[in-house]
Order: structure tokens, then C-alpha cells, then sequence
């Protein structure tokens, strides 16, 4: 028997006969791959499935197929010949660069707003390209193939660009924001999008002798502004009036076992929101997608449907699927603005998103000022509130407090506006009107800490220690461990 290096011929061949059968394999099951979505009907049965995960699907099948059909043609190679490195080299160029074709040819569903997503991802891709030609014209140039030295090197370096680029762009989706508003919750105490808090009357408050509501706002009460969450009685009434006698007098739906056995669309768009409520999110989405299909520009069952991915979001850690599902949220509620503009819980979202989201992927802090004051030259004062925060948020701080006075005097507030502008007004000198807020302030964020201290601070001009100190000391109570109220209260006790 014939023996070369050691090795026998026969076993040689046997070897070289399998790889070349084991490639052959993988190409026949590559080239079925490439073909499986039609035989499937992929297309067919991804019909009302988001875009995003249509489009991942199949360009995942692709790039499988692709590396199948390409690593078999590699094994091959090798069984036949002895130009491995040539393969080695030559085989994932082509399959990066066949890649970065395709994602040329089917553009990744995303929003034109985030553009720099799309070019971070394409200059990746054709970063890789770059450097797999790079060693195969290495290879090309040097018949003795790359010595070990130029692979080390080339490996070496290539691998840490390819390393640093993908830390680049992990770092860019993990630091993203969710997009997701403060105040989102998935299960909404109220159907109503604004909280009336004018009977909320802490018992501290009224033992300090501050004044109730009435007398210290000229609309006679406060609402906070947030984020809704449920489409409310008087939008299902405005859109289908045929649903009133379905509606309870409290505002909840009926149950979801006598919603399915009524037709109509605005039927289904209740019982999406009577799912939500029970917690089947996935049959509520189900639901909700039902009925785009049959009135797919109504602008209510896209509100609901942002409503279906907010829920989604509150019960999602990764910081990818939420960033993903905010995404979507935002996209469902740009629908439902755009189908119909007084849509307020739709332009408080996506206002916030255009605020706090990164330039370059889906932040646009001139659309989002402008959203919000569109709003209140038409006359919903509410946002003023929104537009102080805002102002606060950008250091605009004496157009912050201006928008802060007018809320006010129109009946609305918002998380953090209130603490906001008092501190400015106490820094501007203005403490009368710092005590007004630090009044409505204790009343209508009761329960905030942060407001009892401003409260507290905002009566240091009167002297009354009586006063101060109660104000401390329920703020100490409502937050031990806060180190900003318990530093108050030690200095007060000094």
C-alpha cells in the first residue's frame, strides 16, 4: 500500500470522497434553503405580521442559505485541491459581499428618521467586506499563500477593527432609550388620560393651613398630564356610536367572552382593550391587527395598537426588545397622528420620543417643540405643562417657568414641572409666586417628597419653624433614604 508523509493513499481519498460528498450535501441543502420560503409560502403566512420581523426572517434564511451553499463549495475545494488558503480567504469574502448586496437590494423596514441605525449597519457590513478582499488579494499576491506571520496580522487586526466597530454599535443599541413616556403603565387605573386630583387632599396639608385647589389655581383644580393608555369612552362613542350600549356607566368594557360574539370593527377594537386589561397581550394584538386589516387607516385602532406594544414594553427587560417594541409603539402612534391630529395621548408620545431619543436614531428636538406647540395654538392648553418640562430639560429655565405659570393657570401640571419651577423662582427672587406652586405642589404630587421639600423651602421667607420642620418631617417620612431630604431635615434641626 502506497504511503505518503505517513499517511496511507487509501485513507487519503476515503477522507478527500467524504469531505467532497459532505460539501456536495451542504450546497443541495443551501440550494433548498434558498428556495424554502416559496415551497412554504412564507409570504402568505406572514401576512399581518410586523415588517420588522418579516424582513429579519427572510434575510436570516438568506444568509443561512448563503453561508451553507458557500462553506459547502469550501469543503469541496479542500477535498479537491490544495489551495486552501485561496478558499479560506476567497469563500466568506463572497458570502459578506453577496450579504451587503442584499441589504442593498431589500432596505431594512426602519424609519427615515433613524438613519444613522441604517448606515451604522451597512458601513459595517461593508467594513467586513473590506477586509476579507483585503486577504484574499493577499493571498492572491503571494504564491506561497499567507505566511504566518501576515495571518497573524491580518487576523490580528482585522479581528480588533471588526471588534471595535461591533462594540460601537452594541454600545449604540444598549444605551438607546426605550422611547417610553413616564406615567406608562400597563394597567391604567382610569380610563381618563388626565388624573383629577382636585379632591386629592392630603391631611398634612390641611393641618399646615394650605389652601385647597380652588384658591390657588384660577381653574379651580389640577390634572397631571400623562401618557394614556386605554381609548376612552367618548372616542369609542365618537367612532362607532353603535357601541355606546356596550359601554358601562363606570367606563370598563364588557367582558371578552359576550365582546367576541358581537361584530364590527369597533367591537374588535374593545375587545383588544378588554384583553389587554385581562393581561393576553398576544390574543389582543391578534385582535387589534384584525381589525387594521378590515379599516386599516382608522385612527383609533392604531392608537390601540401602540397601546398593545406599550403593555408589551412594560413586561420586557432586554434592552434590545424594548428598544425594538418602543420603536413599533412609536410607529403605531405616528399613524394615528397623522389619520387624526387631536389625537393627544398620540402626540404626547411621539413628541417625547423626538425629545429624548439621540439625534440620528429618531430624535428631532425641533419636530418635538413643534408638536407640542401646534397642540397649544389649537388650543390643548395641557401641553403647556409638557412644553415647560421641556424648557426645564434644555436649560431654558425663564421659559420653562413661564409655561409652568400658564399650565397652572389652566388646571395642568406634570411630573417634575412643578419642583422645577419653584426652584427657579426661588433663584429668581419671585417668592410669592414659588410658594403659590409649592402649595399646589403638596397637593396635587402628595405623595412626592421632593415637593414637600420645596414646600418646606418655600417657607423659609415666613419664619414659621412649626411649619418647616412638619413639612421635613413628612417629606423624611414619605422617602427614609432620600440623602437630599434627610440633609434638609438635619440642617433644620440644627
Amino acid at each position: 500500500m502506497a504511503v505518503s508523509h505517513g499517511v496511507p493513499v487509501q485513507n487519503r481519498r476515503v477522507g478527500r470522497a467524504c469531505l467532497f460528498a459532505g460539501g456536495t450535501a451542504t450546497v443541495l441543502m443551501g440550494g433548498y434553503h434558498l428556495i424554502l420560503p416559496v415551497h412554504m409560502q412564507w409570504a402568505d403566512a406572514m401576512a399581518g405580521v410586523p415588517g420588522m420581523v418579516t424582513w429579519g426572517l427572510f434575510a436570516i434564511n438568506f444568509d443561512l442559505s448563503l453561508m451553507m451553499l458557500l462553506m459547502g463549495t469550501w469543503t469541496a475545494l479542500v477535498a479537491l485541491s490544495s489551495a486552501r488558503q485561496l478558499a479560506a480567504a476567497l469563500i466568506p469574502a463572497m458570502f459578506w459581499t453577496a450579504h451587503a448586496a442584499y441589504l442593498r437590494v431589500e432596505l431594512m423596514p426602519i424609519p427615515n428618521s433613524m438613519l444613522a441605525l441604517r448606515l451604522t449597519l451597512e458601513g459595517f457590513t461593508l467594513g467586513v467586506v473590506a477586509l476579507h478582499w483585503v486577504g484574499v488579494v493577499g493571498v492572491l499576491r503571494s504564491p506561497e499563500g499567507l505566511r504566518p506571520p501576515r495571518v497573524f496580522v491580518a487576523f490580528v487586526g482585522g479581528g480588533g477593527a471588526l471588534a471595535a466597530m461591533g462594540a460601537v454599535l452594541a454600545a449604540v443599541f444598549l444605551s438607546m432609550p426605550t422611547l417610553k413616556p413616564e406615567n406608562t403603565n400597563a394597567r391604567p387605573p382610569s380610563s381618563a388620560p388626565d388624573v383629577d386630583v382636585a379632591r386629592a387632599t392630603p391631611t398634612v396639608a390641611d393641618s399646615l393651613g394650605v389652601p385647597p385647589l380652588s384658591e390657588l389655581s384660577r381653574a379651580g383644580q389640577v390634572s397631571r398630564v400623562t401618557q394614556g393608555t386605554t381609548v376612552t369612552p367618548e372616542q369609542y362613542t365618537g367612532a362607532w356610536p353603535e357601541l355606546a350600549p356596550l359601554l358601562i356607566e363606570d367606563g370598563s368594557e364588557m367582558s371578552a367572552e359576550t365582546l367576541r360574539t358581537i361584530e364590527g370593527t369597533g367591537t374588535l377594537n374593545l375587545l383588544a382593550q378588554r384583553l389587554r386589561r385581562d393581561g393576553s397581550l398576544d390574543e389582543a394584538r391578534e385582535v387589534i391587527e384584525s381589525a387594521l386589516e378590515r379599516e386599516p387607516n382608522h385612527p383609533l385602532h392604531h392608537l390601540q395598537s401602540a397601546y398593545c406594544y406599550l403593555d408589551r414594553l412594560a413586561t420586557t427587560d432586554s434592552p434590545l426588545a424594548r428598544w425594538s417594541i418602543a420603536n413599533r409603539a412609536q410607529q403605531a402612534f405616528e399613524l394615528a397622528l397623522a389619520s387624526d391630529p387631536t389625537l393627544s395621548d398620540a402626540r404626547y408620545y411621539v413628541a417625547f420620543a423626538c425629545e429624548r431619543a439621540p439625534v440620528g436614531f429618531g430624535g428631532d428636538r425641533d419636530r418635538s417643540m413643534a408638536l407640542i406647540t401646534d397642540a397649544i395654538e389649537a388650543g390643548q392648553h395641557k401641553f403647556l405643562a409638557v412644553r415647560a418640562q421641556f424648557h426645564f430639560a434644555r436649560g431654558d429655565e425663564e421659559a420653562g417657568v413661564d409655561d409652568a405659570l400658564a399650565a397652572i393657570d389652566t388646571g395642568y401640571t406634570h411630573d417634575g414641572m412643578l419642583v422645577s419651577a419653584i426652584t427657579e423662582l426661588r433663584r429668581a427672587g419671585r417668592a410669592v409666586e414659588a410658594a403659590r406652586l409649592a402649595a399646589i405642589a403638596v397637593r396635587v404630587e402628595s405623595t412626592n417628597a421632593i415637593s414637600w421639600l420645596a414646600y418646606a423651602r418655600s417657607l423659609d421667607p415666613t419664619k414659621d419653624r412649626y411649619s418647616i420642620a412638619a413639612a421635613l418631617k413628612h417629606a423624611a417620612e414619605l422617602e427614609p433614604e432620600n440623602e437630599i431630604v434627610q440633609r434638609a431635615l438635619e440642617a433644620d434641626s440644627r
